[in-house]
């Protein structure tokens, strides 16, 4: 049979995960109310699944009623300490950016810049390669499947155990569909279903079926969904880690009793 097993850190005590949080764009942005609401979601999903503030690190435009931590700006360096740096000393990382996405692969992270998907694989590669576990990306904007490629594993770090989830509210060519303060939203109904104790890719189906009723008739093909490492998304191999993850801040494992 199959029996949940905490994983004990290096150091003897819990093996934990640790969150980055980014609102991109402008308070003064057409999309603020629904990337504000969607941050909420996510961040009262992480605290119901056993976070502390201090394991959250927030990087916001603006102060955002009821998500009461410390923040900082979203700008590309603060972002590149956070992955590099901020979570080194956790067990997998769990990033999640949301706001406004361009059509060129790009989340416009603050007014005046915007990340690429290259920079953030450097970054996540450098994390990786000091990190036990897995990074999970969670990215919500126009054209946010832009990034699953770029994002991939490199031959060398798949063949050293190196996992990545990579998840997309939206395909390559398609905008992303926000309305209702964020709740209707991939994001809204992903941070609900992972509310309720959802694994990553139950969250992943049910809030695609669910944005997809919403957007029927719209221009809108549907959340992309990357595990397998390969920078190519929703193949029928996507899914298995995704299957067998959670978003619990204590890193549990399975193991196989006879």
């Amino acid at each position: 049979m199959t029996v949940s097993q905490v994983i004990p850190a290096p150091e003897g005590g819990l093996a934990k995960r640790k969150v980055i949080i980014v609102a991109g764009g402008s308070a003064s942005d057409e999309q603020w109310p629904h990337t504000e609401g969607a941050v909420k979601l996510a961040y009262d999903a992480f605290s119901f699944q056993g976070y502390s503030d201090e394991d959250i690190y927030l990087m916001i435009p603006a102060a955002i009623s009821d998500v009461p931590i410390m923040a900082v700006l979203p700008e590309l360096e603060n972002l590149k300490y956070a992955v590099e740096q901020r979570t080194s000393d956790a067990f997998d990382l769990l990033l999640y950016l949301v706001g406004s996405g361009g059509d060129r692969g790009e989340f416009h992270i603050s007014a005046t810049e915007s990340l690429t998907p290259a920079d953030l694989d450097n970054w996540l590669d450098t994390l990786q390669s000091k990190m036990p576990g897995k990074a999970t990306i969670i990215y919500d904007a126009d054209y946010s499947g832009s990034f699953i490629p770029e994002l991939k594993l490199e031959t060398d770090e798949l063949d050293n155990g190196k996992e990545r989830i990579v998840i997309s509210g939206s395909a390559v060519d398609q905008p992303a569909h926000f309305s209702s303060d964020g709740m209707i939203s991939f994001s809204g109904f992903f941070w609900k279903n992972i509310m309720n104790g959802e694994n990553i890719r139950d969250a992943f189906l049910n809030a695609g079926n669910a944005i997809g009723f919403f957007t029927r008739g719209l221009r809108h093909n549907g959340p992309q969904i990357d595990d397998n490492g390969n920078g190519i998304s929703n193949e029928r191999a996507d899914g298995q880690l995704a299957l067998s993850s959670t978003i619990e801040a204590v890193v549990r494992s399975a193991r196989t009793l006879l």
